[in-house]
This record gives C-alpha cells, structure tokens and sequence, in this order.
C-alpha cells in the first residue's frame, strides 16, 4: 500500500464508525420530517449521507478519471 494513504484510510475508517452510529440513531418514525420547508427530510438526508462512500468508491474505480467539461455559469442557468 502507498504510505500517504494509511492516514487517509484510518481517518475513512474512524468516520465511517461515526457516520454509522448517527445513521443508526435516525428515529424510523421521523424519516418525513424536514428541518425547513425547502430542506430535504430526514429519510433523504440519511440516505444521502448513507451513500456516500458508495459514490466515493465508483468514483474512484471508474476508469476514466478525466475531469469532466466545464459548464459556464451562464449555461448551467438554462438547464
């Protein structure tokens, strides 16, 4: 393994452990509730925090690592 990435892996690790605990302690019967009107709910944010080392993961195992075309600001606001 490449030296510069143990640190990186332990800190992964120790994260994952306390992103596990948070997700276990997400009451089933507020999954709807929302912290504003225009937030996500608690189910969607939970989800979303679940899978993020899913995406980090086929992310990094894709084979193209090229970085993808800029947008200018102006396009991304008639999409």
């Amino acid at each position: 393994m490449i030296p510069m990435l143990e640190p990186m892996l332990n800190e992964f690790r120790e994260e994952a452990a306390v992103t596990k605990r948070v997700l276990e302690r997400v009451p089933p019967d507020k999954l709807s509730w929302k912290p504003h009107p225009k937030s996500m709910s608690l189910g969607q944010l939970a989800l979303h925090v679940a899978n993020i080392p899913g995406s980090w993961q086929s992310w990094h195992s894709s084979k193209s690592l090229t970085p993808r075309k800029r947008i200018s600001s102006r396009r991304l606001l008639t999409i």
